[in-house]
């Protein structure tokens, strides 16, 4: 009985065939090498994020008022988008359309009216609060997070299992696909 292997002098009829079986092992060294590229663009974007973190996360800034000024001074901002911030008068979180945020040597805070005299202002920089999601399908439209959080897709595919918040603030909206 006969295979029709030319290539081989042993004939298997109940297995595969050499070609089958080459087949499934380059699929699998394709898939090996696939994982070991994603687990490295994530270790680069997690190494990102931890440098975000480590540079600016967090950064607080504190003023009294005095019931005239409204521009305060915020050294080591890296955004001008008022959703980055937390921004707070008395305790009371303020709204980010009562402020604005310029760049500029250093970035500065503008209040829409003037902080009361002797209420504490107090700004926190929200960059560096960025968190690790997963779930099934893409995040846009659908998951809120902070710049720079994860989300992986446990339905995957090329180019849909690792997501990156790169805009758009706190809202449904900025994910990137890598």
């Amino acid at each position: 009985m006969s295979c029709g292997n030319s290539r081989s002098s042993k004939c298997n009829p109940c297995g595969p065939s050499e070609s089958a079986v080459n087949a499934i092992a380059d699929r699998a060294a394709y898939y090996a090498r696939l994982a070991k590229i994603l687990e490295e663009q994530a270790q680069a974007i997690l190494d990102e994020i931890e440098a975000l973190q480590t540079s600016f996360g967090g950064l607080r800034w504190s003023y009294v008022g005095d019931g005239v000024d409204v521009t305060f001074d915020i050294t080591g901002a890296i955004t001008t988008n008022p959703n980055a911030y937390l921004v707070a008068i008395d305790g009371v979180i303020q709204d980010p359309n009562n402020y604005t945020i310029a760049s500029g040597t250093p970035y500065v805070l503008t209040m829409s009216s003037p902080v009361p005299a002797g209420s504490i202002l107090v700004i926190v920089s929200l960059y560096g609060f960025a968190e690790i999601y997963n779930g099934i399908g893409s995040p846009e439209g659908v998951v809120v997070a902070q710049l720079g959080s994860l989300y992986t897709n446990k339905s995957g595919g090329a180019g849909q299992t690792l997501w990156v918040k790169e805009s758009g603030g706190a809202t449904f909206n900025g994910w990137t696909a890598k």
